[in-house]
């Protein structure tokens, strides 16, 4: 009965320190998918700033060399 009682202890010694491991790691993704998804929207912003909201116009564009 000690042997299985200690056996218990130590399985749920490990499964504490795995949890906290893992939390660790989420916690980390979680900070780091913050910080893509804020670079990501600053660079949408760039991108929506440099293209022209209207198209220019083929009459508005000079003709090709050869005419």
């Amino acid at each position: 009965m000690e042997e299985r009682i200690i056996r218990l202890e130590t399985t749920v010694a490990f499964n504490e320190q795995t949890l906290a491991e893992l939390n660790d790691f989420v916690s980390a993704q979680q900070m780091q998918l913050q910080e893509l998804a804020e670079e990501l929207r600053r660079l949408g912003e760039r991108v929506r700033l440099l293209t022209p909201s209207d198209p220019p116009s083929p009459k508005d564009e000079p003709p090709p060399p050869h005419y």
